[in-house]
């Protein structure tokens, strides 16, 4: 399943019959339709909870408004004191309280994923958010590092968060990717 920025359904109110084939849309909240055509609003941060608490460690958001996400996951962190940080190509690694210092490897995609271990504590949970993600999923360095990551991530509790306008995740990484 891949979720949009936008109104959900909580999933422990349906049956299964009703969970199957549900698909995302954008909009200002999580949005889930039923077959019922009934809708149930999340906020991103009560669905982002949710799944951090299942162990999902593979997330993909779809989003055009990166900036509003970030500072509702940026938020969500602040309140659950998890670690987050966050990558792009352009401001390089950096973690929340870190003044804005990016790592040393600002352009490494791959450097970014492995530095997510890095924030893991015994009893917390790290993100690493990833906006625009999807442009670098043609490398087959990154996608395994992604799965890897993912992976490893059910054991540290690091969760990588993909923040992207559309969903284009490598046959790879589907079944990793909540």
């Amino acid at each position: 399943h891949v979720y949009s920025h936008g109104t959900g359904i909580n999933p422990d109110h349906f049956g299964d019959a009703e969970l199957n084939g549900i698909r995302s849309l954008w909009t200002s909240h999580w949005h889930f339709p039923l077959s019922s055509g009934a809708k149930i609003n999340m906020t991103l941060s009560q669905r982002l909870r949710e799944y951090i608490a299942a162990a999902f460690t593979g997330i993909w958001i779809q989003s055009h408004e990166h900036s509003d996400a970030l500072r509702e996951i940026a938020q969500l962190c602040r309140d659950e004191k998890w670690a987050l940080a966050t990558w792009d190509i352009d401001k390089g690694l950096s973690a929340a309280g870190d003044g804005g210092q990016a790592a040393a490897s600002a352009t490494d995609p791959v450097a970014a994923i492995r530095a997510v271990n890095a924030l893991a504590t015994p009893k917390g949970s790290a993100l690493l958010v990833l906006p625009n993600f999807h442009r670098f999923l043609q490398s087959t360095e990154i996608v395994q590092a992604l799965a890897h990551q993912i992976q490893a991530g059910k054991n540290n509790r690091t969760f990588v968060v993909v923040l992207s306008p559309v969903v284009q995740i490598p046959t790879e990484l589907d079944k990793l990717f909540t």
